[in-house]
């Protein structure tokens, strides 16, 4: 974009039109919300892998993968009592 001929003005405008649109339509508002919730996700999801790995549970998730292998052990209740240990209560 060059200010002397005025080349680019166009593209310019009509990008910034675009930003506002997005923004009064609440568009920039739900991108951000859910960029948001992605990092938390993303954070909460590394969070909890290092848990699992923490050497004070490493025996007791061990014994419920093994329980969940030899079908002792429905995994949906292997993961709530990980879950319950982790985060008493949630």
């Amino acid at each position: 974009m060059t200010a002397p001929t005025g080349e680019g003005i166009a593209e310019l405008v009509e990008a910034l039109d675009h930003r506002l649109a997005a923004r009064t339509s609440g568009a920039l508002e739900s991108a951000r919300l859910a960029r948001a919730a992605a990092q938390l996700d993303g954070i909460l999801t590394e969070r909890l892998r290092a848990l699992l790995h923490d050497p004070r549970l490493g025996l007791e998730v061990d014994r419920l993968v093994q329980a969940v292998a030899g079908h002792e052990l429905d995994p949906y209740e292997a993961a709530d009592r990980i879950m319950e240990r982790v985060a008493p209560g949630a």
